[in-house]
């Protein structure tokens, strides 16, 4: 392991424990997110969360916080995320309701929108997921499905779902199998294991997903990919949608 990837493995120990920290002073409830302003961007939502963490720490916490998060990036886990003209692998996992959701059923219907989040103790998380159910007629609309993955127990997703009232689904990667897959996944010190064990088990403590989002066509071939270190960035649910739309007019 060369001095770079030790920088990234060391202050990754970090970025885990303090986003968890963030989560439990950041926490948004639904009643809250009025707070927020519904017709905000997704990245407006996002920045005003980071804004307040940030507000929260001394200058030297959010400075070492800014470099967990630089480090991370510069493992180059991004470059070797699946991108946009790979066949997306093929699986099947636990919904939130204690059934089974498998892509290539959602496939046979029309594109999907596959994201991977963190976890319902990650506020950027929820603020995601929120803004992907506000906008869920239109991907209805265009004939897509909607996918949220977490390596979280059935149970967390299950909070996730009916903290956000989602009508997506919302699946269990315990484990983290799929996201490895996809490689989206970092690798997080064991020093902060037992953080990640409350919500993923025993088997789920070690890696955690990168902001991933991917829209897949039919023939499983990915279209569309947001690929970012930097969890508080994510997709805007527009840009999917207008990339939904260029697909569906290509038929």
């Amino acid at each position: 392991m060369n001095t770079k990837m030790k920088l990234a493995f060391a202050l990754s120990c970090f970025v885990v424990l303090q986003g968890i920290v963030i989560a439990q002073t950041q926490s948004i409830e639904p009643k809250a997110q009025s707070q927020l302003h519904d017709d905000s961007t997704l990245a407006k939502q996002l920045l005003e969360v980071q804004q307040r963490s940030l507000q929260s720490m001394s200058p030297e916490r959010a400075a070492k916080y800014e470099e967990s998060l630089r480090a991370i990036g510069e493992t180059g886990v991004t470059h070797k995320a699946l991108q946009v003209g790979s066949k997306a692998p093929m699986f099947e996992l636990p919904n939130a309701r204690g059934g089974k959701t498998a892509l290539s059923e959602k496939l046979a219907k029309g594109p999907v929108v596959l994201t991977f989040y963190r976890g319902n103790w990650c506020p950027f998380c929820n603020l995601q997921l929120r803004a992907l159910q506000q906008r869920l007629k239109d991907f209805d609309a265009m004939g897509a499905s909607v996918i949220a993955i977490s390596p979280q127990l059935p149970d967390s997703s299950l909070k996730a779902v009916d903290r956000n009232s989602l009508q997506f689904e919302v699946l269990s990667d315990v484990g983290s199998n799929v996201a490895r897959k996809f490689n989206v996944l970092f690798t997080v010190p064991s020093q902060q294991k037992q953080y990640l064990e409350r919500y993923n088990g025993s088997t789920g403590g070690s890696e955690l997903p990168i902001a991933a989002t991917y829209i897949i066509r039919q023939d499983g071939t990915i279209t569309y990919s947001f690929l970012e270190s930097d969890y508080r960035k994510r997709s805007e649910p527009e840009v999917l949608i207008r990339h939904l739309r260029e697909l569906k007019n290509k038929r």
